[in-house]
């Protein structure tokens, strides 16, 4: 019997999913550092939180962005504690959609990261975070 080896693919694109990457390419554009999950920021859970982007803007402002398509209870629950154990850190979400938390909530997602005092945005990177 003769075992085949897996090929090995090269990713090209650094992020894991397409609405991830569609706002890389866009980031990309607009400012002067950006870097696709390369901090990590403790929180209170015994884990590591690694946001989807590290942005640095052409005036040197910082800021993480995580870019959610679907906002489940335990990545509420996590953005909860991250923002608590670092609360210099300025995270902002942007969502696909603002769509409600479950089918038997009033709740979106924008009234969520409201609630929470996230700044976020749905759709696609506003304009006056890259200034």
């Amino acid at each position: 019997m003769s075992r085949k080896k897996k090929k090995k693919t090269i990713r090209l694109d650094p992020c894991r999913n397409p609405l991830e990457q569609g706002h890389y390419n866009y980031l990309k554009r607009h400012v002067s550092e950006l870097h696709y999950e390369t901090s990590s920021l403790p929180y209170v859970l015994p884990k590591k939180y690694i946001p989807d982007f590290q942005v640095t803007t052409k005036s040197g402002r910082k800021f993480f962005i995580e870019v959610k398509g679907y906002l489940r209870p335990e990545d509420r629950t996590k953005m909860i504690a991250v923002k608590f154990a670092n609360p210099d850190a300025d995270i902002r979400l942007l969502f696909a959609k603002n769509q409600k938390l479950n089918k038997n909530s009033k709740t979106t997602y924008m009234d969520w990261a409201k609630k929470h005092n996230f700044e976020a945005a749905v759709g696609k990177i506003p304009k006056n975070w890259l200034t």
